[in-house]
Order: structure tokens, then sequence, then C-alpha cells
């Protein structure tokens, strides 16, 4: 119960505020003035192309032979989890959901997500700096985006250097050290294609998330564009709202008004925004979940590459060598 009051505080104290400050007819009455769908429809197909390259990325990095479709299912269903429990929570889904489509264990999954994770918040911050350096037309805030922007590919050498000292580790956290270290690409190629679907992911959704802010704050696009991505740096805020409403137009509010935007303005296109990808994200989940899937043995289980995912096919051997002690053929012998 506790954790239900606090977010719930926050959307009511968000829906008080907006009523306040602007009104709630004139939050959504921009929808009316739409002169033609392209500007919804854009913005929209734009998103859902994320969706896409979100599911290839885990797709790749997963190096599963067949399932993308099931990728994609997965994906749409953790993200919309993500974008209406609070708290972050949503993230706990993935494990569960790993395990149910690919019979992959949490010692293999949250590793995975938390490297994911990383590279998510490091191309977010990647692209604000830049849009900064557009905004204020300041080259040296460029040149610190273009720095920022090649540190991951130290990734790979770091996981090769770190990984020789604690290979011969037995304690719990040399193995928990270990197993990070491993969901760290440790090639160039690998590390390369992380990031090259990580960036396109992002470009793609800010370039949506940009224009939709755009249109119902009727304001510059890098304005909009670094006020979307305050927005979304603040769903990793340990306290949020249910759905994310409050902190997220507080961000994109707080976000805009250093450029001398109004208050009115900037929830304008905060609110709306946030109200177009939660619509997006429960339509394209709903549509996913409702295509039936085909069961074997009552698992959902896609093949792994055996040198990719040895976890799986470790377990698979023991639990598989019991059944052969107990055989009518070795008991005979």
């Amino acid at each position: 119960m506790r954790r239900i009051v606090l977010p719930l505080s926050l959307v009511v104290v968000f829906a008080v505020l907006a009523e306040y400050f602007v009104g709630w007819r004139a939050l959504v009455s921009p929808w009316l003035s739409i002169e033609h769908p392209i500007v919804i429809l854009g913005p929209v197909m734009l998103l859902i192309a994320s969706y896409l390259v979100r599911a290839l990325r885990m797709y790749r990095y997963f190096r599963l032979d067949r399932g993308f479709g099931l990728c994609v299912r997965l994906l749409l269903h953790h993200n919309v989890l993500l974008n209406l429990l609070p708290l972050r929570t949503g993230e706990f889904a993935f494990p569960v959901l790993m395990k149910r489509y690919f019979d992959l264990p949490v010692q293999r999954s949250i590793p995975a997500l938390l490297w994911l994770r990383v590279l998510d918040l490091h191309t977010l911050t990647v692209i604000l700096i830049f849009a900064l350096g557009v905004a204020t037309g300041a080259a040296s805030v460029l040149w610190a985006a273009a720095i920022w922007m090649v540190l991951p590919f130290g990734g790979a050498l770091w996981s090769r250097r770190v990984s020789m000292p604690i290979k011969s580790g037995d304690s719990k956290i040399a193995t928990m050290r270990k197993r990070l270290v491993a969901a760290v690409p440790g090639t160039f190629s690998r590390l390369a294609e992380d990031w090259i679907l990580t960036v396109t992911n992002w470009l793609l959704k800010l370039l949506a998330f940009g224009w939709i802010v755009q249109v119902f704050a009727r304001e510059r696009y890098a304005v909009s564009l670094i006020g979307a991505i305050a927005g979304e740096l603040s769903t990793v805020l340990p306290i949020n709202g249910i759905a994310g409403f409050g902190t997220y137009e507080g961000a994109v509010v707080v976000a805009m008004q250093l450029f001398g935007v109004t208050v009115e303005s900037a929830l304008t296109g905060a609110f709306n925004l946030h109200l177009l990808v939660l619509g997006t994200s429960i339509l394209a989940a709903s549509a996913a979940l409702a295509v039936p899937l085909r069961r074997t043995n009552g698992l959902l289980r896609p093949a792994l590459k055996r040198e990719i995912e040895p976890f799986v096919h470790e377990r698979a051997r023991r639990r598989s060598a019991p059944a052969r002690a107990h055989s009518p053929a070795s008991r005979s012998a």
C-alpha cells in the first residue's frame, strides 16, 4: 500500500498544478487544431521503428538463432510495463520475460540488462550535450559531446583486462563480477554493433519526441528536443508517479524554461508527448500480446547459440544427468 501512496500522490499533485497553471482544456485542445494526420502519424511511425531497432539490438546481443518475433513481443511487453509502473519496477519484468520466452536464467539476463541500460544512458547524455551545444552555439559543448561519445569503446579493452584476475575466483562476489564483466562485449565488432543499434534507436525515438513537443509547444526544435531528453532522463529517478505522470512533465518544463519557454507552452508539449507515448506503447503491446504463440513442452524456447549462452546448456546438462543415472539401462548395468 505504501508503494502506491507516493506515486499516486505525485499524479494528484500534477493534476492540480496542471489545472492551476494551464487548465486541462488548454492542454488537450491543441489536438483539435492539427491540420494533417502526418503531424501525428510521422512521430508514431518513428517510435514504432525504434521499437523494432531495440528488438533487433536484443536479438543480436543474445545471438539468438531464431525468434525475432518473440524479441519484438518481449520488448513491447517490457516497454509497456516500464511506462505504466512507478519507480522503475517494470525493469524487474525483463528477467522474468527472458526466462519465459527464451528460458534464459537471471544470472545472464540481469547483467545484460545493466549493460544495455548503461549504453542507453550514455547515448542519451551524448545527444543531450550535442543538443545543448546546438541550442547555445558553443563549440566547446559540441567537442565535449564528441569526446563523451567514444567513451564506451574502452569497454572492450576494460572487460578483457579485468576479466583475467577474476577468472579463478570462487567467491560469490567474484562470480558476480565475472558475470557483470561477461555482459560487456569483449570484441570491438560486437561493441560497435550494440552501440550503433543503441544510437539508431535513440535517434529515431528522440526525433519523434522532439517533433511532438515542437508541434504542441510551438517552440524551436532544439529546445523541444532538450525538453524531451529531460523527460526521458526523469524516468531513472528513484521516485516517479504512476505511469510517470508528474515527474516526466516537470522535467520537460524545467529544461525548457532554461531557454525562456513559458510554463504553459512547455507543459502543453510535455503532457501531449507523454500521452502519445503511453498510448502508442499500450496499443503496440496489446497488438503484440494478442498474437497467439506456439508452445513446446509448455515453454517458448527459440534455439540459442551454444557458445553464447553457456548457462542455459550447462543447466540442461546437469538436469539430464540424474535422469540418465536412473534410466533402466544404468540400473541394469
